[in-house]
């Protein structure tokens, strides 16, 4: 089984296939390169008239945290149901002491509600 069919050309030559390790055509990396061995890919220059083997190995693991999302307050009208919809689908919630739809910066953005954030602190 393929792990993906690639068809774009770089200064390598086109991907024509990319496989997994363990796959039929990567016991040979898979002895060399162990655990770190990620995929396999052949590429083909017809021009030159060659094939290349490719390997992608992980050479490194190390302890990561993403960034905490910054949480925004979004005000919205009592009468506004659509929009109290939109943020409830995007998973905004409800914050009855603020009486403000808590959120994501980002979801805010992208709901395009930027000029509805509320300067309320976490703290308050």
């Amino acid at each position: 089984m393929v792990f993906r069919q690639h068809v774009h050309m770089n200064s390598l030559g086109k991907v024509g296939q990319t496989l997994r390790p363990g796959q039929h055509g990567t016991r040979r990396h898979s002895q060399r390169y162990g655990d770190q061995l990620l995929p396999v890919r052949y590429r083909y220059d017809p021009k030159r008239q060659v094939r290349r083997t490719t390997v992608e190995l992980l050479v490194e693991e190390t302890c990561w945290m993403p960034p905490a999302e910054e949480i925004v307050f979004v005000r919205v009208e009592y009468d506004e149901v659509d929009l109290r919809n939109r943020l409830k689908t995007a998973g905004a919630r409800w914050n009855p002491e603020l009486r403000r739809w808590e959120t994501t910066k980002a979801t805010a953005r992208k709901l395009k509600l930027e000029n509805r954030l509320d300067s309320t602190s976490l703290d308050h």
